[in-house]
């Protein structure tokens, strides 16, 4: 395990709430593949949403701290505009299959 830097409640709380929601929904939910789907939301937040928030918001605090935010792995898809763009067309997914689901069950 790495060394936590902040106090050891922090550590639990944090476990506690990646834990307690799949928890809870197993008890409300028997259907496995009702909370699937569901959870396919979150799948699609990780690896649309957050990536692209992520890189758009450590380009501004380099820019802010004076550092080159450009690497050799910089391209044309690295673009700022793209990071909008993947954000939005997840955010853009998730409420379409959301709503999807609400309408389907």
């Amino acid at each position: 395990m790495a060394h936590f830097e902040g106090s050891r409640w922090h550590l639990y709380f944090f476990r506690a709430l990646a834990a307690v929601p799949p928890i809870v929904a197993a008890a409300l939910q028997s259907d496995l593949g009702s909370i699937t789907d569901y959870t396919g939301l979150a799948g699609f937040a990780i690896a649309f949403v957050f990536p692209a928030l992520l890189s758009i918001y450590s380009g501004k605090r380099c820019e802010a701290l004076g550092i080159e935010k450009k690497t050799r792995y910089s391209g044309f898809l690295t673009a700022t505009f793209f990071q909008y763009f993947l954000a939005v067309c997840g955010i853009v997914l998730i409420l379409y299959v959301g709503v999807s689901l609400m309408y389907n069950a």
